[in-house]
Protein backbone atom coordinates (compact mmCIF):
# COMPACT_ATOMS: atom_id res chain seq x y z
CA UNK A 1 0.00 0.00 0.00
CA UNK A 2 1.12 3.61 -0.80
CA UNK A 3 -0.19 7.20 0.77
CA UNK A 4 -1.42 8.76 -2.26
CA UNK A 5 -2.64 12.00 -0.65
CA UNK A 6 -4.42 13.25 2.79
CA UNK A 7 -7.85 13.62 3.17
CA UNK A 8 -10.86 14.24 6.45
CA UNK A 9 -13.08 11.70 4.24
CA UNK A 10 -13.27 7.96 5.45
CA UNK A 11 -13.61 4.67 4.08
CA UNK A 12 -11.72 2.23 1.90
CA UNK A 13 -11.21 2.37 -1.55
CA UNK A 14 -9.94 -0.56 -3.69
CA UNK A 15 -8.76 -0.82 -7.32
CA UNK A 16 -8.49 -4.04 -8.63
CA UNK A 17 -7.29 -5.07 -12.05
CA UNK A 18 -6.90 -8.49 -12.75
CA UNK A 19 -4.04 -10.13 -14.30
CA UNK A 20 -5.02 -11.17 -17.88
CA UNK A 21 -3.34 -14.32 -17.88
CA UNK A 22 -5.45 -15.49 -15.13
CA UNK A 23 -8.27 -13.47 -15.59
CA UNK A 24 -8.29 -15.06 -19.38
CA UNK A 25 -12.47 -14.48 -19.84
CA UNK A 26 -12.91 -11.37 -17.79
CA UNK A 27 -14.34 -9.64 -15.09
CA UNK A 28 -18.74 -10.76 -14.72
CA UNK A 29 -19.82 -7.47 -13.76
CA UNK A 30 -23.22 -8.33 -13.29
CA UNK A 31 -22.15 -11.23 -10.48
CA UNK A 32 -19.90 -8.74 -9.14
CA UNK A 33 -22.89 -6.31 -8.61
CA UNK A 34 -24.84 -8.69 -7.01
CA UNK A 35 -21.85 -9.70 -4.67
CA UNK A 36 -22.11 -5.68 -3.82
CA UNK A 37 -25.85 -5.57 -3.61
CA UNK A 38 -25.74 -9.12 -0.85
CA UNK A 39 -23.36 -7.25 0.94
CA UNK A 40 -25.15 -4.00 1.60
CA UNK A 41 -28.27 -5.63 2.14
CA UNK A 42 -26.49 -7.51 5.06
CA UNK A 43 -24.76 -4.23 6.53
CA UNK A 44 -26.64 -0.89 7.01
CA UNK A 45 -24.60 1.90 5.98
CA UNK A 46 -22.54 0.39 3.77
CA UNK A 47 -21.62 1.58 0.29
CA UNK A 48 -19.91 -0.18 -2.53
CA UNK A 49 -20.02 0.86 -5.59
CA UNK A 50 -18.54 -1.30 -8.70
CA UNK A 51 -17.82 0.82 -11.65
CA UNK A 52 -16.16 -1.68 -14.29
CA UNK A 53 -13.68 0.27 -16.67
Amino acid sequence: MRTVGVTQETGTTVTFQPDPQLFRTGIDAGALQAYADAATALYPGLSVTVDIV
